[in-house]
Parts: C-alpha cells; structure tokens; sequence
C-alpha cells in the first residue's frame, strides 16, 4: 500500500467530513466498532485531528527557519570565535588546560618533528644491535 502524504490525507479527512451529512442520510447515529456515534461527533473528532494537522505543519516550519537563523547566526560569529580562541591560546597558553576552563579546545602538542624521529630510529636500531637482536630472516640462516 503506497505512503499517503499529509496534503492528501487532509483533503480526505476534509471530504469525509463534507461527505457525513449524506452518509448518515435519516440516522441520528450510528453504530461502529460497538460505538454509537453522531455525525457531530465524527465531524469535530476529525476536525481536530486536521487542527492538529496543522498546528504539526506550522511548528515544522517554525522549527526549520529557527534551525536557518541559527546556522547564520553561528556562521557570522564565527570569525569572531576564531579570534577570541587565539587570544585565550596567547594569553593561558597554547597547549594549556586553563584554555579548556575558557571555553576553548586546547591545541595538541606537536608531533614529532623529522629530525627527532630520525635521532630515535637511529638510537633503536643502536639498542637492538647492543642486546644482538635479529629479526626473523636473520635467524633462520
């Protein structure tokens, strides 16, 4: 069964009430599922199924140019938020925990740069050699 959209379903919803007065015909009320029921009491129980119809249709749109203000709003402030993090980092510190306490993500330390890492490797490979470590091909010779 295909999906009704919201546009039609009001339309239906807005026939049926149109449509009560010949379907009850002479008959004051009518009787279903076990309930007795009115055409008065059909017409303002859908009535207010289609007020709420509505009311969920102008909250959606509410909601969405609240979430498009917002956005804007964040977009403008941002150059401004970038500014006051670089003077929070200039004035705590750059990598420091107080910046957290400002608001602010702190930076990361630094990695390391090339030359430390190639001083390490050198000092690994040095440490190996001493305690006569080899790899796997090696051993198997």
């Amino acid at each position: 069964m295909p999906k009704v959209g919201k546009a039609k379903r009001a339309a239906r919803i807005g026939a049926v009430i149109e449509g009560l007065p010949s379907l009850f015909g002479d008959e004051e009320t009518l009787v279903l599922s076990n309930e007795p029921y009115t055409a008065e009491a059909i017409a303002q129980k859908l009535g207010s199924l289609l007020a709420a119809m509505a009311k969920v249709r102008e909250l959606t749109i509410a909601r969405s140019v609240a979430v498009h203000q917002e956005r804007e709003l964040e977009a403008s402030l941002r150059p401004l938020l970038r500014s006051l993090a670089s003077y929070a980092k200039a004035k705590a510190g750059e990598y420091s925990a107080k910046v957290r306490e400002l608001g602010f993500e702190p930076d990361r330390k630094p990695r390391m740069t090339p030359q430390a890492k190639h001083d390490a490797n050198v000092k690994r490979q040095a440490t190996r050699r001493a305690r006569g470590h080899v790899g796997k091909k090696r051993r198997g010779r």
